[in-house]
């Protein structure tokens, strides 16, 4: 039981040094995150959490949404290497600026629908959601 008792402790320990590690990242990027927030305001934002590195920012919509995350980003000099696949569901990806606030960012469409795509013996439709 002590040895259960210990572990969680630690646990505990270990999510406080992660708080005070946080707010100090906070702290130390707090107008960069209160513009560029301000600056995202109309791209499907939907959460944005801290952690000890990074801004984490969950983005939903149609194509034309994640166009304009992308230009205010690119606008505001973030820079990404990763370009999502044409009709990707959902990615995820960094955005980094020098000396200033790293974004993580976790993008899903809000445009799916049913695509025919093929027909089975049996003579019963197929289908696959596709995204846009």
């Amino acid at each position: 039981m002590s040895e259960l008792l210990s572990e969680l402790k630690k646990g505990i320990d270990a999510r406080e040094k992660e708080a005070v590690a946080c707010r100090e990242y906070f702290n130390t990027h707090e107008l960069q995150v209160i513009a560029l927030l301000a600056n995202l305001k109309d791209t499907g934002l939907l959460r944005a959490s801290m952690d000890s590195h990074s801004l984490d920012l969950n983005i939903s919509g149609d194509k034309e949404i994640l166009k304009s995350f992308w230009h205010k980003m690119r606008t505001s000099g973030y820079e990404t290497d990763y370009k999502p696949e044409e009709n990707e569901v959902s990615f995820c990806c960094w955005w980094n600026k020098e000396d200033e606030v790293r974004i993580w960012l976790s993008f899903s469409s809000t445009i799916c629908k049913r695509v025919k795509i093929g027909t089975e013996t049996k003579e019963i439709d197929i289908y696959e959601v596709v995204c846009e």
